[in-house]
Order: C-alpha cells, then structure tokens, then sequence
C-alpha cells in the first residue's frame, strides 16, 4: 500500500514534469533556438517556461496557489503586447543586461498550458519526499538553475562577427571617439564601420563593430605579421573617454584553429602585441 500525503510546495521543484520542463527550456535557449531558429523553437521556450513557472512562483508563495496561473496569464498577455515596450526600454538603459521580446500574438498560444501547471499545484495526491540534506541541495540547485533559465529566455543574444582568433579586451582610452577614429586614420589605417540589420533568428541581433584591415604588428623595426583585420566597438562614455574592445582578429592564413592549446597561445600573444603597438599609438 503507497502512502499519499499532501504534497509540500517545495516539493514541486523535484517534480518530474517541472524536471522536464526545465530541461526543455534551457536545451531549447542554449542549443535548439541556435541550431535551427524556427517557429517551433521560438514557441518551446514559452511553453516550457508558462508550464514550470506558476510551479517555482508556488514555492516562494504558496498561499497564492490558486492565483498563481491566473496572474501569469494576465502578465505573459501584457508582456506579449506593446504595453510593456515602455517598461523593457527603461529596463535596457540600466547597465545590467538587455531583455527583449518580439510582439508575436500567436505566442498567446502558449496560454494552454497554464492548466495543466493549475491542475498540478492544486492537487493533493503526491509522494512526499523524505526532508534530507540531500533533497533540500537538489532543491535548491534546481531553484537556482530554473531562475538562471527564466532570465536567460528574455536576454538579448548577440552574434558577433567572425574572426580567426577572438579577444575580448576592453581599454579605456581618454579621447572622444571621433577623435579615436581620426587618430587611426592618422596612423595609416582606414576603418569602417559595419552595422548589420539581419541575423539568423528574431532572438539573435548582430554586434556593430568597427574593421580595419591589413595591421602591421612591429617588435622595433621588425615586422611580425600583418593581420587581415581587426574587429572591435567603440563606445563613447563621456566627452573625455570612449571605451574600445577588442573582439577579434582575422588572419592572412585562411581556416580555422583547431588546437585550443595553441589557440590559447596565439590569443594570449595577439592581445599582447596589439595592446603594446595599437593600443599604444592610440593613447600617445
């Protein structure tokens, strides 16, 4: 004979079907959304996420249960509307990360499946789970990763450009930026500036970036390499400074590296090398 007894809302995180939804969300964000990025990959994140969203909200306030759903339609409808465009605007301008969404009125679909999250928070038949120092790491753990996954859902995906090998190097240069784009024609180089407008996907926006090309690396009088370009943002702070990051470098030698240990070695002299001539000549 199995013992039933009312379930604990704690319990709700170790659920299999809150488990599963879980690992559907972040397998689609992480990989399906990237791989492939079509209507049925857009509308698996809001299923997943609509389905175990009323369960985790149930565990910090369960006294709401029977609201629970109700209030996260209403919320997901306002979100899917031009309603809270004012809200994510204002969101985007704290230096945090950016949230988007795409005003797609088919994602109101969706809203099917917030009965059956209602149907299971409400129930009262469940295995209890034995309290143990085991079950409240695993619950916590669980907890943590589906805030992670909430998060990550509405998170702007850049797509930087391709390059040989990426840096990923910010400086702070006490010049406006103008005056930074004047300098590097000065030093013999013609930049562009590249801002696409499509991408592979409604969720992932490109990075404009600025590109010179065919960079002479020196050591004294000696030249090193000539690098088929270099890819980097310049972001004015104030008047005084801009901030430039380094994102790649692209090399005379076509393909691609496929040693990590000898791509950490060309990472590591690159950076070196580039701060030391580019950078330099750009601050001086």
């Amino acid at each position: 004979m199995r013992l039933y007894l009312v379930v604990k809302p704690k319990d709700f995180l170790l659920n299999p079907f809150f488990l599963s939804g879980l690992i559907l969300l972040i397998l689609n964000d992480l990989i399906l959304k990237w791989q492939f990025s079509n209507m049925v990959t857009g509308k698996l994140s809001d299923l997943a996420g609509l389905f175990i969203l009323p369960l985790a909200i149930t565990v910090v306030a369960p006294r709401f249960k029977h609201q629970i759903c109700l209030l996260i339609g209403l919320l997901f409808v306002i979100w899917k509307s031009p309603v809270s465009s004012p809200f994510i605007h204002f969101f985007n301008t704290f230096p945090l990360f950016n949230i988007n969404r795409v005003i797609d009125y088919t994602d109101l679909l969706a809203l099917g499946i917030l009965p059956f999250s209602h149907l299971i928070i409400t129930s009262e038949r469940y295995k209890n789970l034995k309290t143990s120092g085991y079950v409240r790491i695993a619950k916590a753990s669980v907890f943590i990763i589906a805030c992670f996954a909430f998060s990550a859902t509405s998170m702007i995906r850049f797509e930087i450009p391709k390059g040989t090998i990426y840096l990923g190097k910010s400086y702070s240069i006490k010049l406006p930026r103008d005056t930074i784009l004047s300098r590097i024609n000065q030093l013999g180089y013609q930049w562009t500036h590249v801002e696409e407008t499509t991408s592979n996907s409604e969720f992932h926006i490109p990075v404009p970036y600025y590109q010179i090309n065919d960079v002479i690396i020196t050591d004294g009088n000696i030249i090193l390499d000539t690098l088929k370009n270099i890819k980097f943002t310049l972001q004015e702070v104030n008047q005084y400074k801009s901030k430039l990051e380094l994102i790649n470098i692209e090399l005379t030698e076509p393909g691609n590296i496929q040693n990590w240990k000898y791509l950490r070695q060309m990472h590591k002299f690159y950076k070196n090398q580039i701060k030391r001539t580019f950078i330099k000549e750009l601050k001086d």
